[in-house]
């Protein structure tokens, strides 16, 4: 399949199922679908993960949440990444609980440092793990 057809294909698909919007964010973002070179749009990605995070998608909310936090293709706004990284955190997702103790602790991302949030945070990491010994 050429590029045009998969991100056609992906793009119909899109209209109504939020993983489409995951899938086609992911391959704008890191120019690969399954083997096939996508052109890399990080713009058209936020795009995509944004539509997939309004529909609830953990793994969207998680990227857009990083994406704001690097200021990648969009601009940099930790306190939209912040906000996106709980959204997916509150999925019992770890990975964006790692990340929010790691801000809130450094002020990495420039998240304001915040030795209660990063100890909430990091508290419900070590939770999750007890919970889910055998990962995510």
């Amino acid at each position: 399949m050429s590029e045009k057809s998969i991100l056609a294909e992906l793009e119909a698909r899109a209209q109504t199922d939020p993983h489409a919007c995951y899938q086609l964010a992911e391959a704008l973002l890191t120019g690969d679908h399954w083997g096939v070179t996508i052109t890399k749009d990080e713009p058209r990605a936020a795009h995509w993960y944004g539509k997939a995070a309004e529909a609830g998608h953990r793994d969207a909310l998680y990227e857009l949440g990083f994406m704001h936090l690097l200021g990648e293709g969009i601009p940099h706004n930790p306190a939209r990444g912040v906000e996106l990284m709980i959204a997916a955190a509150e999925h019992d997702y770890d990975v964006p609980m790692r990340v929010l103790a790691d801000s809130f602790r450094t002020g990495q991302f420039g998240v304001t440092p915040d030795e209660a949030l990063a100890k909430k945070w990091a508290d419900r990491l070590e939770a999750h793990r007890r919970a889910n010994p055998s990962g995510d």
